[in-house]
């Protein structure tokens, strides 16, 4: 929260000061769409080495208001495709927290993940030239995230195999994006983007035990998008 309120006042002082300096952008509405590529990771041990590492392509569906030149919110709506792996994992190693013993030789698993991000915030906008503006959003992402893993073969013996860990968590947790977008005309702008969320908050304990966990890493989005002015 620490870092939240710091880019909260970088932010928001950047953009008063752009407000004394240039107004040219009049009141507006809009909404659009974002397709945006989500790299999530997760800690050592905690799902790095069973859930994909792959960025994951997504939408974003938006809707705006400035209530002042420089001065708005916006509110949203995220979902990034669901992912698979197969892995293979050997002696020592922690699977969601939890080590496989010397002796079961390998584990190999199959995994899949998907998320949502729900978001609402404030934002600061600043006229850079012609039609060209960049802007700040700070806000809250109540995020979901549902994963889950199945051992497809085992060392250890066809006992283990079929087990699943499965995984689901939703958390409001702080978010930070960054826009230069551009007004191609009256009604419509183009945009990219880079957006921080803190899911490493969001720590996911398996429905079936209470010892594997999931731990995210704070995940960074980048996108593209297109908005129209209502």
């Amino acid at each position: 929260m620490k870092k939240l309120s710091i880019a909260t006042i970088i932010a928001f002082s950047a953009t008063s000061y752009c407000g004394i300096s240039q107004a040219t952008e009049t009141r507006s509405t809009y909404a659009g769409i974002d397709a945006v590529y989500n790299s999530m990771k997760f800690k050592g041990g905690y799902g790095d080495n069973v859930i994909s590492k792959k960025s994951a392509p997504g939408l974003n569906l938006f809707v705006g208001h400035m209530f002042h030149n420089n001065f708005g919110a916006e509110v949203g709506f995220e979902i990034e495709k669901k992912m698979k792996r197969s892995s293979t994992v050997y002696p020592g190693a922690l699977v969601s927290g939890v080590l496989v013993q010397p002796g079961y030789i390998s584990f190999s698993y199959d995994s899949t993940i998907k998320q949502r991000h729900p978001y609402l915030g404030v934002l600061g906008k600043c006229n850079l030239f012609d039609n060209t503006f960049i802007s700040f959003l700070v806000g809250g992402s109540l995020s979901h995230i549902n994963a889950k893993y199945i051992v497809t073969s085992s060392g250890a013996g066809p006992a283990y195999n079929g087990t699943t860990k499965s995984f689901s968590k939703t958390k409001l947790i702080p978010v930070i994006k960054a826009s230069l977008e551009h007004k191609v005309t009256d009604r419509f702008g183009i945009r990219a983007l880079i957006t921080w969320k803190n899911t490493s908050a969001i720590k996911m304990t398996a429905k079936e035990n209470g010892t594997s966990t999931l731990k995210p890493k704070n995940t960074f989005n980048l996108g593209i998008g297109a908005l129209y002015y209502i």
